[in-house]
């Protein structure tokens, strides 16, 4: 009579466990830069936009700079 060998099914080889690491890390890496470069386009849209129609932007989406580069609020 054969009987099932539970431990198989508990058991999970480390090699399998880092591989499936190792692809899960691969997509979310190549999902963080392409989100990234997603970022970056919408950035230099908005700036762009800003330096095209700065009216259309809300005052509170406005600082304004000093001569010396700092922000005020």
């Amino acid at each position: 009579m054969k009987k099932l060998d539970v431990k198989k099914i508990t058991t999970v080889s480390s090699d399998v466990a880092i591989t499936k690491y190792q692809a899960e890390y691969a997509k979310v890496f190549q999902q963080n830069i392409l989100l990234s470069a997603q970022n970056e386009n919408q950035q230099n849209l908005i700036e762009y936009l800003f330096s095209k129609v700065p009216e259309a932007f809300p005052d509170d989406y406005l600082i304004e700079e000093k001569n010396n580069g700092i922000n005020e609020n």
